[in-house]
């Protein structure tokens, strides 16, 4: 990975490289803190030997509802020292605006008293879910738009919304979820479907 990226993108001037998706234990990571730390570890002078435009990001913690229990651990141990960007999958549908505000700030200090220095916080997925309920599609993008303005308003470098299409239908087998912000018009696929119609927080953004 690290030596397609420079092949292929010559002119960026940053390679963002997120090593591990959702290690939150017990069901995305059975280690511990310090084991998940040792991958960085391992992986982090590799980068940046291989690409002298790498940016490492990590742990992307799965929500902001567990208050950052999980990546305090991490942190604690050694975590800051191997990456260049803390990245969140920053879903915050049950959480009201004003207290997701305050955890993200609550992250830039945590962050500052394990490393010494501020590290950019990046967003790599954040959505609303409407379960395939059309009455709550309109919520849905009021939502998605005001914690996207959030986040940016809190110094996010990015924030990606999640996700391209509905990726979820019984015939899919993988349950009824609905963040998209496009209807899945083909639903036998389960991501990254051919045929897609937009929903009301397309034109919302």
């Amino acid at each position: 990975m690290a030596q397609f990226f420079p092949r292929e993108f010559p002119h960026e001037s940053e390679h963002l490289y997120q090593l591990t998706w959702e290690p939150d234990y017990p069901w995305g990571f059975k280690g511990t803190s310090a084991q998940l730390v040792r991958i960085y570890q391992l992986a982090y002078p590799v980068f940046h030997k291989l690409d002298p435009h790498a940016i490492v990001l990590g742990p992307t913690c799965s929500d902001v509802k567990q208050d950052w229990h999980d990546e305090i651990g991490a942190l604690k141990a050694g975590l800051a020292r191997y990456i260049d960007g803390f990245d969140i999958h920053d879903y915050c549908q049950s959480l009201p605006l004003a207290q997701y505000a305050r955890r993200l700030r609550r992250l830039k200090v945590l962050l500052r008293r394990y490393s010494g220095h501020d590290i950019p916080i990046y967003g790599t997925e954040q959505g609303f879910d409407t379960g395939g309920d059309v009455a709550k599609e309109l919520p849905q993008a009021l939502a998605d738009v005001r914690e996207n303005l959030v986040s940016l308003g809190e110094g996010l470098r990015i924030n990606f919304a999640f996700y391209e299409a509905d990726f979820g239908t019984k015939a899919s087998g993988y349950g009824n979820n609905a963040y998209g912000y496009y209807y899945n018009l083909s639903p036998r696929v389960r991501f990254g479907t051919d045929i897609l119609s937009p929903k009301p927080v397309v034109p919302a953004y």
